[in-house]
């Protein structure tokens, strides 16, 4: 895919930040690609702030601060081939760090006026994320999904709108790792407390109810992803 290797390039520094790519002609040719799919993906790279194009001065890179979400699981296929395991680990763990403190943010803001009714639809998306469990990948996306409804059951549109953003982005980083984690012990459980403490607007409560048990999953993912690490490192 062109876009994907262009995108490629640009994390490894084939175009380092500040660079001006070459002509689209050199490009296609270097991508042995079409002048339409490579605009295509330039456009795509464009919309998540990895270049930019102005007038009389070409495309260039933009700064890695300047990109979007949306590079994240490609970047994170360059950290693994080229990084040792003793750096891959601790950016792993922040990126989870960061992936539960947005969601225990969002369940705690939704709290405030999660909409009972809603709530015990997100409690039968989990009963159906069960249900496919043995399937690592679409257990991973069913719960992504529940958690998802649990925070959109306040009608809060930027709450929304943010899980709308990162769903995509969740579901390409499950494909590409897949890891093999199995659902935890409790985990009906776990959401038949949640949704009684959302309906009881008890914030606090839900806060420390979240953080014990995703807590539980970042430990499971990272035991999961391990075999991963080790190859990388051979």
């Amino acid at each position: 895919m062109v876009f994907r290797k262009l995108l490629t390039m640009i994390i490894d520094g084939t175009y380092p930040e500040k660079a001006r790519l070459p002509a689209e002609r050199t490009l296609c040719k270097d991508l042995e690609t079409s002048r339409g799919t490579l605009r295509e993906a330039l456009r795509r790279l464009s919309d998540w702030h990895v270049v930019e194009s102005r007038q009389g001065s070409g495309i260039t890179v933009q700064p890695k601060a300047n990109w979007l979400f949306d590079v994240l699981p490609t970047y994170l296929l360059h950290q693994i081939a080229t990084k040792p395991t003793a750096e891959l680990i601790p950016l792993f763990k922040e990126l989870m760090h960061a992936q539960r403190d947005i969601f225990i943010m969002a369940l705690r803001i939704a709290t405030r006026s999660a909409d009972p009714d809603k709530l015990d639809q997100a409690l039968t998306l989990a009963q159906d994320a069960f249900a496919v469990r043995n399937d690592p990948i679409a257990f991973a996306r069913a719960d992504f999904a529940v958690i998802s409804a649990m925070i959109s059951s306040s009608d809060l549109l930027p709450l929304q709108w943010l899980m709308n953003r990162i769903s995509g982005v969740f579901s390409e980083l499950i494909l590409t790792f897949g890891a093999n984690v199995p659902a935890p012990k409790g985990y009906i459980k776990f959401y038949e407390t949640l949704v009684t403490l959302m309906k009881a607007h008890d914030e606090d409560l839900v806060v420390a109810h979240a953080t014990l048990y995703l807590t539980q999953i970042d430990n499971m993912v990272l035991e999961a992803l391990a075999p991963l690490f080790e190859q990388a490192e051979r």
